[in-house]
């Protein structure tokens, strides 16, 4: 059972990547909340007003696979966190150094949304 947790979550202890997902899904809400406070204030500017009513049980259904698809991401990058950024570092001389990992994680949830929003935007269903 050891060496399966090991494998899992590599060098990590399990608190450390619980606290990075964490950080990620915390990173996700304040731009889902920032964006949806955008939207409502255009949504009351304009002519005729509309009033956007949140509904908790539509917004939990319409995200998600948002928050599903980042636990994955977090939970994988931060298992290969360091070896990424070694390798990272030899392409790019700018990547910043965090001593916390788990800024790493808030930045990751500021991003996703960003980077899985443009994606989506491009899908089309055929």
């Amino acid at each position: 059972m050891k060496d399966l947790l090991n494998i899992i979550l590599g060098n990590n202890p399990i608190s450390n990547t619980i606290g990075f997902v964490f950080f990620t899904l915390f990173g996700m809400v304040l731009i889902k909340m920032l964006r949806y406070n955008i939207r409502k204030k255009k949504l009351r500017n304009q002519e005729p007003p509309v009033i956007l009513k949140f509904d908790l049980k539509h917004w939990l259904n319409d995200n998600l696979l948002d928050f599903v698809c980042a636990f994955v991401t977090s939970f994988l990058v931060y298992r290969f966190l360091h070896d990424t950024l070694v390798a990272a570092c030899k392409y790019f001389a700018t990547i910043p150094q965090f001593n916390d990992d788990m800024f790493y994680g808030l930045l990751l949830g500021l991003c996703f949304q960003y980077i899985s929003h443009k994606i989506m935007n491009k899908l089309t269903i055929v």
